[in-house]
């Protein structure tokens, strides 16, 4: 059997995430007027989390997520909490 290009195989994970998002966007609209944003996102985040580290097992790796620059990476979640709390 062929392996799939990796051009179509871009394609296709474009327009899965693009069929996520729309998805995403459903269900905050649905739940959206009984909750806050905060809420909505701090949900949308811990159901997310135990899919991103098996994605993360997919890929090969093992253990957590590591990075090469801490201090970088610990400014980029401060902005994306203040972003997301005001």
């Amino acid at each position: 059997m062929k392996t799939m290009n990796s051009n179509v195989k871009g394609v296709i994970f474009l327009i899965l995430a693009a069929l996520v998002i729309s998805i995403q966007n459903i269900a905050i609209k649905w739940i959206g007027g009984d909750y806050s944003a905060l809420e909505i996102v701090a949900i949308r985040s811990l159901i997310a989390l135990p899919f991103t580290l098996l994605f993360y097992r997919f890929e090969g790796q093992r253990g957590f997520p590591s990075t090469q620059n801490l201090k970088l990476e610990v400014l980029r979640g401060i902005f994306l909490f203040l972003s997301y709390t005001s």
